[in-house]
């Protein structure tokens, strides 16, 4: 990497989980989804998955005061970089315009892993990295990138190795272009597994992740992690009690503590399958543990389901019964993503209290199945 990429790396990574005041941190919206996972939404919305539809769905969110209800950043799928608004307009603009940075969705999907446990997976899009995606990215306005790991709990060995060396290559590719990368080794709420067993996966995982990191080169400092916190399993046997959020907290930041370097600037917990409320008081309880410890690196989100649901909700009920209906539903639908944005973004700040603005609070399961692999979402290289 050029070095003197660093320091506008370092400051653009500080930036997406800046402190907007002491009740409000930035938080990044992942609104990345492929293509396959998208049309699944739409499809139980009752809503066709073709491309104007797409675009207009993200346009629902884009359009949405984002700036101002905390969130920094905006994970796109790579579709959304060459598409209008009604009005003909590039979509992104409506990020950029309101100071919302544009990040990229730079893996393409998974693919199973040889060598693994059954069900264990890689991620592709390595090559295309090599061939300059970055680069071109970057010329397209993006100044971050994502890539996601998903690894069962506990993971194998070999599932460990093969993730955590993808990541730091694509981390490397990515500030050789200019482009912060977040790093997602995901680990699935898909099991049985409690809490302390997702806490010590979630510990051997990143011990691993940032010896390859330092192996290849990665600036820390010019990252940020985007982690699932340490729950447990959706699975899990429904007679044991399910821990406070305090005590996951604890788990979570245990992990956190013993693993990441203090030149990180930011954690961003992903919500993984939670509810809407129950993301956000899980984050409200890991910043403020980590506030309580004086951690060196911000606590903050990088949220889909539990930042889109309710708005998503609000806008196909519109968009089902024709155009002028979705245009009155534009207004609420996204009242209800700038609700769930503030909130989260107070969350991250260790501030939020009282009453949940989602529709339907914990009451909304936003689990879809297993996130790992899947035949009808595999992609090429």
């Amino acid at each position: 990497m050029d070095p003197s990429l660093g320091p506008r790396l370092d400051a653009a990574a500080a930036a997406l989980c800046a402190a907007r005041s002491p009740a409000l941190r930035a938080g990044i919206l992942a609104s990345d989804e492929s293509t396959p996972t998208l049309g699944r939404r739409l499809t139980a919305a009752g809503l066709p998955n073709d491309a104007p539809t797409r675009a207009a769905w993200r346009e629902c969110m884009y359009g949405a005061e984002l700036g101002v209800n905390g969130i920094s950043g905006a994970i796109v799928f790579e579709e959304a970089l060459e598409q209008k608004t009604h009005g003909g307009q590039p979509l992104l603009r409506l990020l950029t315009d309101q100071g919302v940075a544009v990040g990229v969705k730079a893996d393409q999907g998974l693919a199973p892993l040889d060598g693994g446990a059954e069900g264990e997976t890689r991620t592709k899009g390595l090559p295309r990295l090599a061939r300059g995606a970055a680069k071109e990215w970057a010329a397209a306005g993006a100044s971050f990138a994502k890539w996601r790991a998903a690894l069962r709990v506990p993971p194998s060995p070999e599932a460990v190795r093969v993730n955590v060396e993808e990541l730091a290559r694509y981390a490397a590719a990515c500030q050789a272009a200019g482009l912060v990368p977040v790093v997602e080794p995901e680990l699935l709420i898909d099991g049985a597994h409690d809490a302390e067993t997702a806490a010590s996966a979630l510990r051997t995982l990143l011990k691993a992740l940032f010896a390859a990191l330092k192996a290849h080169g990665v600036r820390t400092s010019g990252v940020l992690l985007k982690i699932m916190p340490a729950v447990p399993g959706a699975d899990a046997d429904p007679t044991t009690p399910r821990p406070s959020d305090a005590a996951l907290a604890t788990l979570t930041i245990d992990s956190l503590a013993a693993t990441v370097p203090a030149d990180v600037p930011g954690v961003m917990l992903l919500s993984g399958g939670l509810g809407e409320e129950g993301a956000t008081r899980v984050l409200n309880a890991c910043a403020a543990e980590a506030a309580s410890r004086s951690c060196p690196w911000a606590v903050s989100y990088s949220f889909g389901r539990a930042l889109q649901a309710s708005c998503m909700a609000a806008w196909a009920a519109g968009r089902r019964e024709g155009e002028e209906a979705e245009a009155a539903a534009l207004p609420a639908a996204r009242a209800a993503l700038e609700a769930a944005a503030s909130a989260n973004s107070a969350a991250a700040a260790g501030a939020f209290a009282g009453e949940h603005p989602a529709a339907n609070g914990e009451a909304r399961d936003l689990r879809e199945g297993f996130r790992g692999f899947r035949d009808d979402a595999a992609s090429k290289e």
